[in-house]
């Protein structure tokens, strides 16, 4: 598939059984009943899909999945200007302007992760996915 609108697309009219997104795209048609949602691939269940196990309660623990969004800067880049960025970002993202645009209406789950935390994030984060590439890559090879 070519992105998430499409796989919908293809889900809601039955040319596919299954697909994994995040929980904003096909929402609509969940809460229409075109479609079931079956899991949330998040250590949480989802507040837009209260009712939706998550896969560990399903009793795949190994199953998480969670897309972010992060802000990144240039490694040079001063610590003071990173505490106010960092700062005002916090403020803008507690709002509820922000909540109800942004984290309502797409069905986001927020974990706020400190400058600091996101570096080893982003570390353990890609060290996951690599694993589960060359195991991937062993599986196909074979």
């Amino acid at each position: 598939m070519s992105g998430a609108p499409p796989a919908t697309t293809d889900l809601v009219a039955g040319n596919v059984q299954v697909m994994i997104s995040t929980v904003a795209g096909p929402l609509p048609f969940i809460k229409s009943g075109k479609v079931r949602a079956i899991g949330i691939a998040g250590p949480e269940r989802s507040k837009s899909l209260p009712n939706v196990p998550t896969f560990a309660e399903l009793g795949m623990p190994q199953f998480e999945s969670r897309g972010w969004f992060g802000i990144v800067a240039p490694a040079r880049t001063s610590p003071d200007i990173i505490r106010v960025f960092s700062r005002q970002v916090w403020e803008i993202t507690q709002s509820e302007e922000y909540t109800s645009k942004v984290i309502d209406f797409f069905g986001f789950d927020v974990a706020k992760v400190s400058p600091q935390n996101f570096k080893e994030f982003l570390i353990k984060d890609r060290a996951k996915w690599k694993e589960l590439v060359v195991q991937m890559g062993d599986a196909i090879n074979n």
